[in-house]
């Protein structure tokens, strides 16, 4: 399997992120979706975000407990440390998958909203 490098932005800083993991596991991310899980590895509760638009759905179904994430969309996501898009935002490219939010200083275990967007690159 070819791993490559990742790139997103968090807070309008360019970040490189390591491989992105493998196989996916535990609950499958419906297409056209983009899911966070509660912990590493896509594994854990999943919540799967579908709608375009700003949601508040993290917060209710695992606030501040994502570990993971993984987009099957070919637009940008944004997911906010507030609710309501408030907070630091993480831009999510197309097709990006994270096994750890570690990597994006400070994002593991503070989601609690997005934004799926019609947008195909980061502002």
């Amino acid at each position: 399997m070819k791993r490559g490098l990742i790139i997103s932005a968090v807070c309008g800083l360019l970040i490189l992120a390591g491989p992105a993991g493998g196989a996916q596991k535990g609950a499958q991310c419906p297409r056209k979706h983009v899911c966070v899980w509660a912990d590493p590895d896509y594994q854990g509760q999943m919540v799967a975000l579908g709608k375009r638009g700003l949601s508040n759905k993290i917060f209710a179904q695992m606030n501040d407990q994502a570990s993971s994430l993984k987009s099957r969309i070919g637009r940008v996501a944004f997911m906010f440390t507030d609710v309501d898009g408030e907070g630091i935002r993480m831009c999510v490219l197309p097709h990006l998958k994270v096994s750890s939010l570690t990597i994006y200083g400070g994002m593991e275990n503070s989601i609690s909203s997005s934004k799926l967007t019609r947008r195909r690159d980061c502002p």
